[in-house]
Formats: C-alpha cells, structure tokens, sequence
C-alpha cells in the first residue's frame, strides 16, 4: 500500500469544511469540492497516524475523502453526519482508542 503518514493513495485530505444546507463543501490544498449529503455512501471515523495522532472522517460518495480534527470545520461536520446519534456519546474516545467506527449510509 502506498502511503504518506497513514493516508492511502487517492484519498483527497481536506483543509477546512464549510456546511450550507444539504451540502458539504471541502477545501483542500489545490482544489474545492462539491457533495450533497446524499451522495455520501459510507463514512468512517479512525484515529489517523502522524505526528500528533489525531481522528479523522473519511467518507466516500464518488471520490473518498479525508477530514482530520485539524481541519477548520470538523465538528461541524460530525453534527452534520449524526456521529453521536449513529455511534454514541463515546465515539470520540473510542476513535482516539484505536477503534475504527463504519456506518453505511442507507438510501430513503
């Protein structure tokens, strides 16, 4: 597997998460990225190895992306997905214990 600190090939790293209504907008290094919460197959919560061991949401819809608590925008983000409502009040520390949470978006 290709890595950079833990980040698989093909993943896009966001900088910083703005919400608007039903879409979610990533800015990464070079580019800006458009996803409707709709679009969103599958989201992932997972402590991200680096220098400063922090958690990230990857989720995938068309492309698969990667949003560390670094980021701006994180915790809005995760109030977006319904992390606590999905995993439970704990999920950060189960994240930050090496625990990877996977939840399947199922189309209504």
């Amino acid at each position: 597997m290709n890595c950079w600190i833990g980040r698989p090939m093909g993943v896009i790293t966001a900088k910083k998460v703005e919400i608007d209504g039903e879409e979610i907008r990533l800015s990464s290094r070079f580019r800006k990225f458009y996803i409707r919460k709709g679009d969103i197959k599958e989201f992932r919560i997972k402590r991200i190895p680096s220098l400063f061991d922090e958690i990230g949401i990857e989720f995938s819809g068309e492309k698969t992306f990667l949003v560390s608590e670094r980021a701006r925008g994180f915790f809005d983000l995760t109030e977006f997905l319904n992390v606590e409502t999905v995993f439970g009040a704990f999920w950060y520390r189960d994240a930050e214990d090496g625990r990877e949470l996977r939840h399947k978006v199922l189309m209504v």
